[in-house]
């Protein structure tokens, strides 16, 4: 039995989760300012979670536990999914109860190397599906806010709130398309032995797709970023920076609140694997949504041409993969 909406004061709740980014995003500056003024500290060191890529810092686990603290304080009943305490060995199983989950630093590479290019992402879902998106990036201080229904916005110092997408939505085409991806933390290939199997296909199918869409053709794409950070990467598809965003292996955390801002400015998150019968019927194939504990993730901005164009670009990419999928378990 599903969760009833309306005992949760949706915009109570984006509220108070606005002020607590701030307060965990001024975390992140103390931090970052204590590790480059003491680089050689035993207090700020870093840690690999799987691999040279895959990092964590003391920084990431005391924001998340500022976090979880203050969401214990203020909403007890609510339950809480977060990548640190994910990672620890924490049970987090998602239903449809209101569940907040956060990534207390989205882009920890980037952090560590004092790249700006970071967020403290907060999201809130209900019925599996996510209702409040706040995500600040506070060494660009900048916020992108969103409740569900009720549009997504930009938040800069000393200006009027912008709603998002920030200009009226362009035609949608391959050809035209800047397109983010990342290389995330699996990257062995077929042929070596440090990933199981699956993991070793993931890398090999991402590779050929990028190569895909990147070479010398009538429908290549006008380029593909690689920022880092898959929140900020959301929300910059849902500004209208860049066209789509096509990644496997991210976690729930990584696009929750993100999936919200990129709804309401008129986005599309679908599946990052096309459908079973893809190949036999490329026209006929549906695009649907993808779920949020999915792993494979295909966001696409708004379109001027709506739905159709949406889709176009979906099974673009999907051709690219040349049949193969990307896998990734819970």
């Amino acid at each position: 039995m599903s969760f009833d909406l309306s005992s949760v004061n949706l915009q109570e709740v984006h509220d108070w989760s606005v002020d607590l980014a701030r307060r965990a995003g001024q975390m992140m500056l103390d931090g970052s300012n204590k590790r480059f003024q003491n680089p050689s500290t035993e207090d700020h060191k870093t840690d690999a979670k799987k691999n040279a890529v895959d990092l964590v810092t003391e920084v990431d686990q005391a924001v998340e536990a500022f976090v979880v603290s203050e969401i214990e304080q203020r909403w007890p009943s609510f339950k809480f999914i977060g990548e640190e305490t994910q990672s620890a060995g924490a049970d987090s199983v998602l239903d449809d109860h209101p569940t907040f989950i956060v990534d207390p630093i989205d882009g920890t590479m980037n952090f560590v190397h004092g790249n700006p290019w970071c967020a403290i992402s907060i999201g809130l879902s209900i019925n599996k599906i996510p209702y409040i998106g706040i995500i600040y990036s506070p060494f660009l201080n900048e916020m992108y806010t969103a409740i569900r229904n009720h549009g997504s916005y930009l938040h800069r110092p000393n200006q009027i709130p912008l709603r998002l997408p920030l200009q009226p939505p362009t035609p949608l085409a391959v050809n035209t398309a800047l397109i983010i991806t990342e290389w995330g933390a699996d990257r062995t290939t077929i042929g070596t032995s440090a990933l199981s199997e699956s993991s070793k296909e993931n890398f090999d199918v991402k590779l050929r797709t990028y190569f895909n869409l990147l070479k010398n053709s009538p429908n290549m794409v006008h380029g593909m970023r690689s920022y880092g950070a898959a929140s900020l990467n959301l929300c910059s598809v849902a500004a209208g920076h860049n066209d789509a965003y096509w990644e496997g292996g991210c976690w729930e955390w990584d696009v929750c609140a993100g999936w919200v801002i990129l709804h309401e400015a008129g986005g599309f998150m679908c599946e990052g694997n096309p459908p079973d019968n893809f190949e036999a019927d490329v026209e006929g194939a549906k695009v649907e949504e993808a779920t949020l504990i999915g792993r494979k993730y295909l966001a696409i901005r708004g379109a001027k041409g709506g739905r159709k164009e949406q889709e176009d670009l979906a099974k673009w990419v999907w051709k690219s993969m040349e049949g193969g999928r990307m896998t990734y378990g819970r």
